[in-house]
Parts: C-alpha cells; sequence; structure tokens
C-alpha cells in the first residue's frame, strides 16, 4: 500500500510534465509557422520597404492578403526622387481615388488599413522629414474614427514615429506607455489559433493558384493582371490607390446586401458606438495643426457610405445622433485650424447610386471621380486662401 500511494505523485509529476511539454511544442510550431508565414503583415516591414523602392511606376503590388501599408507609405513619402504630390492619408474608404481622377495634380494614395489617431501623429512625422512635403494633404475621416471602440494596433508599424511625435509635443513616452508594447502584443497575436487557421488557409490557397507566399511586384497593367487572376488581390499601383478587378466583384444583389447588413452586423463597432470620442478629436485637431504650421494645406473628407446604409444609418436614433456630432466636430476643427471640411458622408450629395458601390463603404470608380472632383476644388481654394501660420 504504501508503495503504492508514495508512486502516484511520482506518476502525476511525470504526466503533468509530458503535458507540459506537449503544449509547449504546440505553442512553438504555432508561433513558428504564423511568424514564418506572417499572414497578419507584422513582421513585412523590412520586405514592404524593399519591394516599394523598386516598385516603378509600371509595377503593381500584389499579395493574396493584407500586407503592412504603412511600410508602403513610409518609403514612398521618404523617397527623395519623389515630385510634390497631393497627399491622401485615409483608410480604403478614399483607397480607389487614382492618379486619373486628378489630371492637374500629381497624386499619391497613402491610404492604410484601418488607420487610427496614431497613424495620423505617426504620419506628420513622416511629413517632417519627407524632401518633398505634399502642398495639399487630404485627410479621409471615416465616422468610425472616432468611435472609442475602435482600438486597431496596426499603427505599430510606425511606433518609432509615433512616439516622436509625442516628444516633439513635450509629452514624453507617456501616451504610449499606456499601450502594450509591440513586440508583446505580436508575440500573442502569433500564438493564436485562429492566426493558424488564416495561415492554413492562405498556403492552401497559394498552392493552389501556384503563386508565391511573399507580396512580390508584377510589371503589368492593372486590366492585364485583372485578366490574369481568378480571385480578388491585393493589388496597389505606384500610386497607391487599389485595384478592385471588374470581372471578381460581387452580384449588384450582394453588394445590396452587404448594405443592408451594415449596420446589424457590427460593421466597424457602429451597432455598439455609445459616444463621440472627444479626445481623439482634439488629437486629430493638434495632427492637423501640426500639419498646417510646416505650410501644407489641409482638406478633412468625411467618404460617401452606399445608399441604403447611409439610411440605416440615419434611421437608428444612436448612430444618427453621433454622425452629426461627429460632423460638427470635424467642421469646428477645420474651422479652427484653417482646413476644409468635406461632408460626403451622403451619397446623394455626389450623386452617387447603390450600382457605384462596391460594398456598403467602397466606391467604384464612378463615383470616386465624383469624390475626386470635390477634393480638387476644395484644395484650389484652400491653396488659393492659405495663409502663413
Amino acid at each position: 500500500m504504501d508503495g503504492s500511494s508514495a508512486s502516484v505523485p511520482g506518476l502525476s509529476r511525470r504526466s503533468f510534465a509530458s503535458f507540459v511539454a506537449v503544449v509547449c511544442t504546440v505553442c512553438v510550431i504555432t508561433y513558428t509557422i504564423n511568424a514564418h508565414y506572417d499572414v497578419s503583415a507584422l513582421d513585412q516591414g523590412a520586405l514592404i520597404t524593399r519591394l516599394a523602392k523598386a516598385q516603378s511606376d509600371s509595377d503593381l503590388l500584389v499579395w493574396q492578403d493584407a500586407f503592412d501599408q504603412r511600410a508602403w507609405l513610409k518609403e514612398r513619402l521618404l523617397d527623395p526622387r519623389a515630385d510634390e504630390q497631393l497627399l491622401i492619408l485615409s483608410s480604403s474608404t478614399l483607397g480607389g481615388l487614382s492618379q486619373a481622377m486628378f489630371p492637374r495634380r500629381a497624386v499619391l494614395n497613402g491610404w492604410l488599413s484601418a488607420p487610427t489617431i496614431e497613424d495620423f501623429e505617426a504620419s506628420t512625422v513622416l511629413l517632417d522629414h519627407s524632401p518633398h512635403k505634399p502642398p495639399i494633404v487630404v485627410l479621409g475621416i471615416d465616422a468610425w474614427f472616432l468611435n472609442p471602440v475602435i482600438d486597431d494596433q496596426r499603427w505599430r508599424s510606425l511606433t518609432a514615429e509615433y512616439i516622436a511625435y509625442h516628444r516633439a509635443e513635450g509629452e514624453g513616452v507617456q501616451v504610449y506607455a499606456q499601450k502594450p508594447l509591440r513586440w508583446w502584443a505580436t508575440f500573442k497575436e502569433r500564438l493564436t489559433f485562429a492566426t493558424l487557421r488564416e495561415t492554413l488557409l492562405f498556403v492552401r490557397r497559394a498552392h493552389r493558384a501556384s503563386e508565391p507566399i511573399r507580396p512580390w511586384l508584377v510589371r503589368a497593367t492593372p486590366e492585364a493582371y485583372c485578366s490574369r487572376i481568378s480571385a480578388e488581390e491585393y493589388i496597389r499601383t505606384a500610386v497607391g490607390d487599389y485595384v478592385s478587378c471588374p470581372a471578381l466583384r460581387n452580384p449588384q444583389a450582394v453588394v445590396d446586401s452587404e448594405a443592408t447588413t451594415y449596420l446589424s452586423l457590427n460593421t466597424h463597432s457602429m451597432a455598439e458606438w455609445r459616444v463621440v470620442d472627444r479626445s481623439r478629436a482634439a488629437r486629430l485637431e493638434a495632427a492637423i495643426e501640426h500639419i498646417r504650421n510646416d505650410g501644407e494645406s489641409v482638406v478633412v473628407v468625411a467618404p460617401p457610405y452606399h445608399p441604403i446604409t447611409y439610411a440605416a444609418l440615419r434611421a437608428n436614433p444612436n448612430t444618427a445622433r453621433n454622425l452629426d456630432e461627429v460632423d460638427r466636430i470635424l467642421g469646428d476643427v477645420a474651422h479652427r485650424t484653417g482646413a476644409e471640411y468635406l461632408n460626403l458622408r451622403d451619397p446623394s450629395d455626389l450623386g452617387c447610386v447603390a450600382e457605384d458601390f462596391l460594398d456598403s463603404h467602397h466606391t467604384k470608380a464612378s463615383c470616386g471621380r465624383k469624390i475626386a472632383e470635390r477634393i480638387a476644388a476644395a484644395a484650389d481654394a484652400s491653396a488659393g486662401s492659405r495663409q502663413p501660420r
């Protein structure tokens, strides 16, 4: 009896050790696979920088999943070969605006995936160091930008610039210190099985298509490249606009369905948007002041929604109230900073209809050209009235 009972603790220790070894092995394998393929684009900075540096006017930067848009923007803004350009900083809602839509101005579309106030703050530092400062900066401010529930972390690709901005503002690194360290956020993300699932799905797609597992450059026109692929990819031109292949777009019925369910599915956390984040608005105003003090004109744009989506947002008392408050705040910010404010949220103001949208909030070129015309007119007005600050 004594010998038997004495052996139990030993077996328990061996079992526990085996369990820990299995868990550690699974974690190491999960982390290694996720880090190698990097479908979340957490460690693509150096690669995207090289590709952006090598990208000519005839090249498309492509991949099957999202790549590090911030590394691309940083290289483009710091490129000494670049000319003075109208710069667009926004989410993908203005990402389809191309050079062809601005016949009288050179354009750099610096749209970012899920930009936050941290991105705009960091971008001011990039502009400070740009060898050819853009005379006009267009800031696309989506309604959800001032929703405190939104807390995307992709801005961490510009961590150094973010810290530099707050140090220049006399804040030290206190603001940054309130957020998790980038390496810790990256480490946790690469240990998740949700990321592993996306990685395995990505590898399967890449294997079937016989395409590279890293972003790459393709020497082709958008039309020619679209004719070669059978599924949507992330495609970015040398000017920065994204390419949406017409043959791969959803049917209009699907687009309208997405527009109808935008709010009920809590897209962009709009259904849980309770209050407008005025602290973010204050930080946005400070960033605009920073840009204006460097001599650039600023045009703030509220991008349009699909008509069905916009109607649903206006029909909901909570979101309607928040949208009105956001518009008042942005109008006041523009007035105080000397910026221009274009409220294009209502698609009817542009004459854009359901057929002009790719989904609930992305426009086709037919509506994009109308947005560009408004931006160009506002840019001309802002440049004409610009006074030294």
